[in-house]
């Protein structure tokens, strides 16, 4: 399992304590047959925050979390 795919299933462990059910997707698309509310959490850009000449590379991680209500389902 790469990076990425933990930090987002980290994220979706945390948010499963709020109580609408937690779904990872490539993108933050809602589906047909999702149950609302719901909350999406999907993966952003991946980013080189720092490069060194030692051969060290930082990279940036950005997670899209997205929550959508009841009153969403007409707005799609």
């Amino acid at each position: 399992m790469g990076v990425y795919s933990q930090i987002l299933q980290a994220v979706k462990t945390r948010l499963a304590s709020i109580g609408p059910p937690v779904i990872v997707r490539k993108r933050s698309i809602l589906l047909e047959g999702d149950a609302l509310p719901t909350i999406l959490v999907s993966p952003g850009n991946e980013t080189i925050q720092t490069e060194a000449f030692s051969g060290v590379v930082c990279y940036d991680y950005r997670v899209s979390v997205v929550l959508i209500g009841e009153i969403g389902r007409a707005h799609v």
